[in-house]
């Protein structure tokens, strides 16, 4: 059987800059992975939960938030923009947005590349894919695990990126 699936180009290593270790461990509550930028790579691989969520938030000082993760129930991925910021141009840009994840896979492995107005997430080694765009009214600088049930991270790292804009 065929599978397709999606990576980003190798070039891409060219921006990676400091690489931070997020310690592999259960989580029982909810973790601030990373504080002041903006512009990073997360890698993540939980043990794959029977129930619940892995959710991680995105957030200025303003309140304002995407959350990101997947829901066990119904083996979905998701990224939610409907606190993101500036939504109302459109009634349909505050949404949430839903990609069903493999089957059969022990392993949750996700990779979000996040930058001022974006994220690209990388579910299931690349077997799911999910774009969106936000905007904020200020810039999110805040990343945090949030937990309702136990968590088992088995690796994670945060790398930062390189801005590829001249200022």
């Amino acid at each position: 059987e065929y599978q397709i699936t999606s990576s980003v180009p190798s070039e891409i290593a060219e921006l990676e800059g400091e690489v931070h270790k997020i310690e592999a461990k259960k989580y029982t509550e909810n973790t601030i992975l990373n504080e002041g930028k903006s512009l990073v790579k997360l890698d993540l691989k939980f043990e794959r939960p029977e129930e619940g969520t892995v959710q991680l938030r995105l957030s200025n000082t303003k309140g304002e938030y995407i959350d990101f993760g997947y829901l066990a129930d119904g083996n979905r991925f998701f990224v939610d923009r409907r606190n993101s910021g500036i939504t109302d141009f459109s009634e349909v840009f505050p949404a949430q947005h839903f990609g069903d994840g493999a089957e059969n896979i022990n392993m949750l492995h996700f990779t979000a590349y996040l930058d001022h107005s974006s994220i690209e997430l990388f579910a299931d080694d690349g077997q799911l894919v999910m774009t969106d765009i936000f905007f904020p009214s200020e810039e999110f600088t805040k990343l945090e695990l949030q937990v309702n049930e136990e968590l088992n991270l088995v690796s994670g790292e945060i790398v930062e990126l390189k801005n590829i804009w001249r200022k």
